[in-house]
């Protein structure tokens, strides 16, 4: 404050202006000291952001908004059975009442396979196994394929009376031709899809029988469960997707009355069919379509799930092997 003269007659002590006090900066309650540069900031941000850039902001909040909108909507579809316990329920076949029952409908089943000497005859045998008591089985087969056409003839040698084995000679070969040429000599009154490597349960005939008799309904969609659920994290993914789209995602789309049907497990009026044209043979997805062709002409579509009588298959292991031999439904459910 002050400074000390040794010289002359100056005053002993001379005062020195007093440093200037610095203001105190304002502190929030147990957060210490406020920015106060951030409303500066913020302020000014729109002037120093260009047009186009806002625009870039905009666009991006818009899709994050959109990507949220879709994330929500198929989380409800996804969780659609299980919005009540009578929803849940209503979801099943009427296993009691279709044990009890007589039958009233004919199927012949068609399962086309191409390279499947491993593992056809064990579902062509699961088939005839069928309690149903009228049942045609036919097994669609390459003209090139002599390995999987001589397990099929050994198969309907054993069981004349379920099994008929067709060639296929068309080229390109795909699933919807093979499905168009059985559809062509099938004696059922109801057709029914099946792959080459399912595990089918022996009643599961019965319980749709019971469903078109008692609903009316022109398809039946069955359930399917892929199995291999430790093989890898595409194998778990796979399965995961499967459940919840049989057990649950169909039934919305069903009651919407516009539903992507599944490649397996599922069962059509045979003289619909034909009317329709049958599959759409230049289309891969070729189940995805019939199924909203034949929505889009008014055909009432009744899907049922039962975890004791679901179809089992196995899904490839891996990303890359799924590009050519992925079950039907996984794919066509992201195609469609």
């Amino acid at each position: 404050m002050f400074a000390i003269l040794a010289q002359g007659d100056a005053p002993v002590l001379t005062p020195i202006d007093p440093a200037p006090i610095p203001t105190p900066v304002p502190v929030g309650p147990n957060r210490g000291p406020a920015d106060v540069g951030v409303a500066t900031d913020l302020a000014g941000f729109w002037d120093r952001t260009s047009p186009l850039a806002l625009v870039g902001y905009g666009v991006l909040i818009l899709v994050a908004l959109a990507l949220t909108a879709i994330a929500l909507t198929t989380l409800w579809w996804m969780l659609h059975a299980w919005r009540s316990s009578a929803a849940l329920t209503a979801t099943g076949f009427r296993t009691a009442t279709a044990r009890q029952r007589t039958t009233t409908h004919s199927f012949t089943l068609m399962v086309p396979a191409r390279h499947e000497e491993e593992v056809l005859a064990h579902t062509l045998e699961r088939l005839v196994e069928q309690s149903h008591p009228d049942v045609e089985i036919i097994a669609i087969v390459g003209h090139d394929d002599p390995g999987t056409e001589a397990v099929a003839r050994s198969v309907e040698e054993r069981f004349p009376e379920r099994v008929r084995v067709l060639v296929d000679d068309s080229v390109p070969k795909n699933k919807p031709k093979a499905l168009n040429l059985a559809l062509q000599t099938a004696r059922g009154e109801i057709v029914g899809v099946f792959d080459a490597e399912d595990e089918v349960h022996p009643d599961l005939l019965r319980l749709v029988d019971e469903r078109f008799a008692t609903t009316g309904a022109d398809v039946v969609q069955g359930g399917v469960q892929l199995m291999n659920i430790e093989t890898s994290w595409w194998s778990l993914r796979n399965v995961l997707e499967y459940y919840f789209w049989f057990r649950s995602r169909l039934h919305f789309h069903a009651e919407q009355r516009f539903i992507p049907l599944g490649g397996n497990t599922v069962f059509l009026r045979t003289q619909q069919v034909r009317d329709a044209g049958g599959w759409d043979a230049e289309c891969l997805a070729e189940d995805c379509e019939i199924g909203v062709r034949l929505s889009s002409q008014g055909a009432r579509v009744v899907v049922a799930y039962d975890p004791d009588v679901v179809t089992r298959e196995e899904t490839p292991g891996t990303l890359k092997s799924s590009t050519s031999s992925a079950p039907v439904g996984a794919r066509d459910s992201s195609r469609c």
